[in-house]
């Protein structure tokens, strides 16, 4: 293998995984938002479902807890909990 064809194939490798990537992100039945800080940044259209919008863009225009009610079942601010779960999702990387 030559020097050309090893640069190639080493530009490609990230958009391949970048293709495949996004191809399980979108077509994933499980709802999925991407965070950044608090604002949702990107989600696949389980999320749009779940969460009963009209569009993506309708989705990434609201907050985490915009769509909660003012309280959670244990008594909590949904925006307190919010917080402590977006928290949870930096530290871990993901939640569930």
């Amino acid at each position: 293998m030559n020097v050309a064809t090893e640069s190639k194939q080493s530009e490609e490798a990230p958009r391949e995984s970048e293709t495949k990537f996004r191809l399980l992100f979108e077509r994933s039945p499980d709802a999925m938002l991407l965070l950044d800080g608090d604002v949702f940044v990107d989600c696949n259209q389980a999320a749009v479902q779940m969460m009963r919008c009209a569009s993506k863009e309708q989705l990434l225009a609201l907050c985490p807890y915009d769509s909660s009610p003012e309280r959670q079942p244990d008594g909590r601010l949904s925006v307190e909990k919010a917080r402590v779960l977006i928290d949870m999702a930096h530290r871990q990387g993901s939640m569930r």
